[in-house]
């Protein structure tokens, strides 16, 4: 659908899912999960046969996102809406 309107998709990691949501089950148990946005992939001018390059770009966005979210989370600097 991006690819046909042009528009931008913005990659999302998700942190503390699993613990939370398990496999399998339709409930969601009590927990902290966080979500880290990504820098914004602009597939104006695009086209689908470059569907392989896109996916490879959003998985490095979303790589990077999570680095991030780790490394403020290691270094203290991450403080939850608890704190």
């Amino acid at each position: 659908m991006a690819l046909t309107t042009g528009a931008r998709i913005v990659p999302l990691y998700i942190l503390g899912a699993r613990r939370v949501w398990l496999y399998g089950e339709w409930r969601v148990r009590p927990g902290e999960v966080t979500a880290v946005l990504g820098t914004p992939v602009s597939l104006e001018g695009r086209s689908l046969e470059e569907r392989a390059i896109i996916v490879a770009e959003l998985g490095a966005c979303r790589s990077t996102a999570k680095n991030r979210l780790l490394h403020t989370i290691c270094s203290g600097a991450f403080r939850s809406h608890h704190s």
